[in-house]
């Protein structure tokens, strides 16, 4: 009996010693970690508003650029308004795209549409970015390379009213609207 009452013994205290060793090897860690996801964040300049007539307009041809969106995509919009346009009037614009996105982006649609249209008016349209022109009539948009993050991207727009078989009504209003969409730029 003595001497199971010494193994009983010596089994609790190598029970006790292994409990004792487990705690005293143990150890924690803790691992914290936090991811953020890039962003898409691209909105026209709206301080830029103004179209540049031929120099022969006399203050004749007027023109003005709106701009509009929503709460959650302000100024995503540009509504361009040329009024008292004639035969062999010609006018310039550019407007910017600021990219605050975290990422590139591509151009997924123009969404270019002419709201009055005017037998005799043809526009130009063409972008710039990373130092490059591209005219946007004869690109197609799959092809263009990414515009970088952080990449302002201009928007050229030449405005020419023919002299020969224009439709200009007298006081007549010609307008159009740009509302570009994106994606990001692995999105093919």
């Amino acid at each position: 009996m003595k001497k199971s009452r010494i193994l009983a013994l010596v089994l609790a205290v190598a029970v006790m010693m292994m409990g004792a060793g487990y705690a005293y090897w143990s150890d924690a860690v803790t691992l914290t970690t936090t991811v953020s996801t890039a962003q898409l964040d691209l909105y026209f300049d709206n301080t830029l508003d103004t179209v540049t007539f031929n120099s022969d307009n006399e203050d004749v041809a007027v023109g003005s650029v709106d701009y509009s969106g929503t709460a959650d995509e302000p100024n995503s919009d540009a509504v361009v308004v040329l009024d008292k346009l004639y035969p062999g009037a010609t006018a310039d614009l550019t407007l910017v795209i600021l990219n605050d996105s975290t990422i590139p982006v591509q151009f997924s649609s123009l969404g270019f549409s002419e709201e009055t249209p005017i037998d005799g008016v043809t526009i130009n349209k063409s972008i710039k970015y990373d130092g490059t022109t591209y005219d946007l009539e004869s690109v197609n948009l799959s092809e263009l390379p990414d515009i970088p993050a952080q990449e302002p991207i201009e928007v050229l727009i030449d405005i020419d009213v023919s002299t020969t078989g224009a439709d200009v009504a007298e006081n007549g209003s010609y307008s159009f609207s740009f509302n570009p969409t994106f994606t990001q730029f692995n999105n093919d």
